[in-house]
């Protein structure tokens, strides 16, 4: 194969994946045709938000894996996340009006 022939097989190939992947994302990903979404207004089966255990672990996990790019507040304004070129989900706006 002549070198311009393998560059346009692997920009048509990479493309194509590209394409697939967008597809997968948008039928299957978070508020996707059949991804059904972030619903914040409904309870998790089997999960009890008054097990004060549980919250500790929550609070522990969020803090060591989330809060560096989406805040210790969640607003999305965290120190890693302003290097993204994608800005971080402002996760309060998921949370149910109480």
């Amino acid at each position: 194969m002549k070198p311009k022939s393998k560059q346009k097989a692997l920009t048509i190939a990479v493309f194509i994946v590209a394409a697939g992947l967008f597809g997968l994302f948008a039928l299957f990903g978070p508020g996707g045709w059949l991804g059904g979404g972030l619903d914040s207004g409904k309870a998790v089966a089997g999960i009890d938000p008054g097990d004060e255990a549980l919250v500790a672990l929550g609070k522990t996990v969020y803090a060591d894996n989330c809060a560096s790019c989406h805040g210790a507040g969640g607003f999305g304004d965290g120190l890693a996340g302003k290097r993204l070129a994608i800005p971080p989900t402002n996760l309060r706006a998921f949370i149910a009006e109480r």
